[in-house]
């Protein structure tokens, strides 16, 4: 009997900045996966290069991607609407954003990652990214090695996961950048929430996390992601993407605080307050000394961040010598 090969979404959002997309598209069209369908979506470019872009597509045509649709919306409407229309349009039975900039770390990534939806009969499926700069220059594993372990044995169910995210612990738990869903989840909680205009991935995690929990499938580097780029903090610096992040504190963040114990309520507290501080060191010491307790967790936990991006370096490199 054949084996069946559950067709895969692959969605390109951009932006401007194209520089990076002919790499970004080529680490897709060179998937060993069988059933891949391509869907670039650009939100409303004045210079978006259609036609270069079809002539890639002819370029690079092979017969594992099965389709290529390419969106140009006539007006800017924010990432979350662009990529919403790209989910509605697509027809894969599960959805694998790859930024502009970002390229898959190997031919077979894909694969991994559709073996890891079904082998845990998943939603939602989180993997590592290695950030790199300049030319594929490595910098350090998302979330570290040394995390990962921490994230897999102590950070195992939908309720810690949650509170993880809340309150800002294990950053890197999951990014929008590497993390993949089923088609049935995304119609299920009604695609990224609108009211939100550049933020996708933080109001998405902040909705499922209250019903089921991630598949970490750290084991999986799925992409090399570029910092400064498209799916890095480069919207942070958005005064728009601001407004979103004060409309999430001021309600997702917030909205379930009930299940949180008291320690961890006033550390929800010092994140909160300690994110209105700006570049300010007179109010960042304030709010150190308000909850100082709070405080000093964070500390200890932020401290050893340094040598994990040192400890990072063992692993990337075992990981560049298997792929040569």
């Amino acid at each position: 009997m054949a084996k069946v090969y559950p067709l895969v979404s692959v969605v390109t959002a951009t932006y401007r900045h194209f520089e990076s997309l002919f790499e970004t598209m080529q680490s897709v069209f060179c998937q060993d996966y069988p059933n891949i369908e391509y869907v670039i979506c650009d939100d409303g470019s004045d210079d978006f290069p259609e036609e270069e872009i079809r002539k890639k597509i002819d370029e690079l045509k092979c017969e594992n991607v099965k389709n290529v649709i390419i969106l140009a919306s006539p007006e800017n409407r924010g990432t979350v609407r662009n990529l919403n229309n790209a989910y509605k349009q697509s027809h894969g039975d599960y959805i694998l954003n790859l930024s502009c900039g970002d390229v898959f770390f190997s031919d077979n990534t894909v694969r991994r990652i559709v073996r890891a939806f079904l082998k845990n009969k998943a939603d939602v499926v989180v993997t590592s990214r290695l950030a790199y700069q300049n030319s594929y220059e490595p910098i350090c594993l998302m979330p570290h090695y040394s995390e990962r372990r921490i994230l897999e044995t102590k950070v195992n169910t939908a309720e810690k996961q949650y509170k993880a995210f809340i309150l800002s612990m294990y950053y890197n738990m999951a990014s929008g950048s590497a993390m993949y869903y089923s088609r049935a989840v995304m119609e299920k909680l009604g695609y990224y929430d609108e009211k939100y205009r550049l933020w996708e991935d933080g109001p998405f995690l902040s909705r499922y996390l209250l019903q089921d929990k991630l598949c970490f499938a750290y084991d999986i580097v799925s992409i090399w992601y570029q910092t400064g780029g498209i799916s890095s903090g480069s919207a942070s610096r958005n005064p728009i993407y601001q407004k979103d992040i004060d409309l999430f504190n001021a309600t997702d963040r917030i909205a379930h605080k009930d299940r949180l114990s008291a320690s961890e309520k006033r550390m929800l507290a010092f994140s909160l307050e300690k994110g209105e501080t700006g570049g300010s060191k007179a109010k960042k010491i304030k709010v150190a000394l308000k909850y100082l307790p709070s405080c000093i967790k964070y500390v200890i936990y932020s401290m050893p961040r340094k040598k994990r991006i040192r400890e990072d370096r063992k692993y990337i490199d075992a990981l560049l010598a298997k792929k040569q």
